[in-house]
């Protein structure tokens, strides 16, 4: 009885042992030991400034953003500008997040959090910072916390994920990257704006910034201007003129597709001209091609803004909205009401 008795004991403290080395086998299952205020990213400081290369990929979509002679772009875009503002921010949040809890091991759990591997349930946005071509920091960025503030984490390949005190604003759309301003230029500042269709062609324009815009060709006796939205929104266009998305300038439109075109040249009171080359395709989508000159009298600030915007808008053709593009299609015949006899 007494050996029985002591056999069930000793099979007991076995189980606890083997329960308990499973547990810290699940909870310590990371190379990087929880501290803390620990950085996540310890040795990222010294190495921060080297990254030349920035991947962020979900189950469907991978974006490469890299930096060629100081300057970040996309390269499926040609290189168009990123929004350098906000990868400056994840990246120094990513170099100065600091640990604040240790959350869960157990993969059956990632989903929870977002911090599953990329094609599982649950999964987050998987962020890696790269210099030539080598890997200096790498995170799968999950959801924000709803209590304390920060993100959860969990560097792939380790098992522990962590919740950090910094939010990692992370997208995988890659317009969410991308500089989507291509010019601003508010109504105030325009001077005059020329637009031709094939023979078709009108003028809008003024002497100073608190005058209205005449027509050129002249009112008929049996014209006048029609609604005055749609006069503002020829000459006002420019005001937060943003793209929807960016291709390289050979990857032009099919001339098959394309059912509207114009050209439209604003010019501002300080001297620079805009040329706007606008076309619509028979799917109902919108593109632009944007080139700039100053004219010869031009201050020397408006020439270096011009050679400005050639380099950073020529090379590329531009999808924009519908509602920026029907401003851009607008012809004198809808900015005119015909009076009825």
């Amino acid at each position: 009885m007494l050996q029985s008795k002591q056999f069930s004991i000793g099979l007991i403290l076995v189980v606890l042992i083997t329960i308990a080395a499973i547990s810290v086998q699940i909870t310590s299952d990371s190379s990087t030991e929880f501290k803390p205020n620990q950085l996540l990213f310890p040795e990222l400081g010294s190495v921060i400034e080297q990254v030349d290369e920035v991947f962020i990929r979900d189950d469907e979509i991978t974006i490469q953003i890299e930096r060629k002679d100081n300057a970040w772009g996309m390269p499926e875009k040609a290189m168009y500008p990123i929004n350098y503002d906000k990868l400056k921010s994840i990246m120094s949040a990513l170099k100065d997040a600091h640990l604040l809890e240790t959350k869960t091991a157990n993969r059956d759990k990632y989903h929870r959090l977002k911090v599953a591997d990329i094609g599982q349930e649950g999964s987050g946005i998987l962020l890696e910072l790269r210099h030539q071509g080598k890997a200096v920091a790498s995170l799968i960025v999950g959801d924000s916390s709803k209590g304390l503030s920060g993100q959860y984490v969990r560097k792939p390949g380790e098992a522990q994920s962590y919740l950090v005190d910094k939010s990692l604003d992370i997208s995988a759309q890659k317009t969410d990257w991308l500089n989507v301003k291509i010019l601003d230029y508010k109504q105030a500042d325009i001077r005059s704006m020329e637009r031709a269709e094939g023979a078709k062609q009108y003028i809008l324009s003024r002497e100073t910034a608190t005058d209205t815009f005449t027509l050129s060709p002249q009112l008929k006796e049996n014209e006048k201007l029609g609604e005055e939205y749609k006069l503002n929104g020829v000459v006002s266009v420019l005001s937060g003129f943003e793209l929807k998305d960016v291709f390289a300038s050979q990857n032009t439109v099919s001339p098959g597709s394309v059912v509207r075109s114009n050209v439209s040249v604003y010019e501002t009171f300080d001297g620079l001209k805009i040329r706007l080359t606008y076309q619509k395709t028979n799917e109902d989508r919108h593109f632009v091609t944007v080139s700039t000159e100053a004219n010869a009298n031009a201050e020397s600030a408006v020439k270096e803004t011009s050679e400005s915007l050639n380099k950073s808008l020529s090379p590329w053709v531009f999808e924009i909205s519908a509602f920026n593009g029907d401003e851009l299609a607008r012809t004198r015949g809808d900015l005119v009401t015909v009076l009825s006899p």
